[in-house]
């Protein structure tokens, strides 16, 4: 287009938006709206309990959140129409895809409607090591961050060693191409596209014992050494 005018976002918005309901109806996927406060997890965990499919779309959840978003001025020369774009937070529709992935288990991506489309993916290694134990027929018995025991013990820290940046964008394009996606072909033809950077890792290391009070004294071991760091 000859001007960079924000009129161009109103139809990108609109066919992504329409996508979305259309790919909902297509596959039956319900659509819930999030409310202000709810925590996410405990209303697509009711979702996730009736849906017994191997791999799909379990729920959409609709959001309307802040975003670092684009937003035009519009400047006059003479007879000529300009506009001046800068960044400014803004509060616009989220998609929150939520799947059932045949590799990962459990996670979701969040694509937001508005320039520049900003993506969230959230995933659990846990829940992967848990998948790749599965597929080996190992026996396990998995807490809710960890697990307490495994029939194969070697196996379970190879497989957890062999988590890689690979199987994360694996997940990011398998589900990229399979969602409605505010980007289109010819947009990633001109190269155009989304690229995943770490934005939240959380890893834990988790202690199990054969006694309660073990756990206590383990607890207070660790304050008395850290009462002094503040």
């Amino acid at each position: 287009k000859p001007l960079a005018s924000p009129a161009l976002l109103r139809p990108i918005h609109d066919r992504f938006v329409g996508e979305v309901e259309a790919f909902a109806k297509r596959f039956r996927v319900p659509m819930i709206p999030f409310v202000r406060g709810q925590r996410k997890d405990d209303v697509v965990n009711r979702w996730r309990a009736r849906y017994h499919g191997r791999e799909g779309v379990v729920v959409i959840g609709v959001a309307q959140e802040r975003a670092w978003s684009f937003r035009a001025s519009k400047r006059q020369d003479g007879g000529r129409v300009s506009f001046d774009f800068s960044r400014q937070p803004v509060y616009v529709k989220h998609y929150y895809f939520y799947v059932q992935d045949r590799v990962w288990g459990p996670g979701f991506v969040k694509v937001g409607t508005y320039l520049p489309y900003p993506v969230k993916v959230c995933l659990n290694g846990h829940e992967w090591a848990k998948q790749r134990l599965r597929e080996r027929r190992i026996r396990f018995e998995a807490l809710d961050n960890g697990f307490l025991a495994c029939s194969d013990a070697p196996q379970l820290q190879q497989v957890c060693d062999s988590l890689a940046p690979s199987d994360v964008t694996g997940f990011f394009d398998r589900w990229r191409d399979r969602l409605p996606w505010p980007l289109t072909s010819a947009d990633h033809a001109a190269g155009y596209a989304h690229r995943l950077a770490v934005w939240q890792m959380e890893v834990s290391l988790t202690q199990v014992f054969d006694r309660p009070v073990q756990g206590r004294h383990f607890f207070e071991e660790v304050i008395r050494e850290n009462l002094d760091l503040g």
